[in-house]
């Protein structure tokens, strides 16, 4: 199982032990690359494919990001024009 948070993403076993998967456990940004590198900003949904990918909505960055089996996260898609963060929604919403 996997569980976003305000910045990184956790791998999370059915018997409770964690471990960082992707991102920063300090520093909310944006970076694409392997998993110590890659940075987010508001992990606000996730999705899992059959080939082990997640789909991260990564909201403050504007962006869906898709995350590889080994942690590295690559852009998808990115909207062309940023909101401010108080019109930004804030209910979490999914891929």
């Amino acid at each position: 199982m996997y569980v976003g948070t305000l910045n990184n993403i956790f791998r999370v076993t059915y018997g409770g032990a964690y471990q960082l998967f992707s991102g920063s456990l300090t520093n909310m940004a944006f970076a694409d690359g392997p998993a110590s590198v890659a940075r987010f900003r508001y992990v606000s949904g996730l999705e899992r494919d059959g080939a082990g990918y997640l789909y991260v909505a990564d909201a403050y960055n504007y962006r869906i990001r898709r995350v590889s089996p080994s942690g590295t996260a690559a852009t998808l898609w990115a909207a062309h024009m940023e909101m401010s963060m108080a019109s930004a929604p804030t209910h979490s919403w999914g891929v």
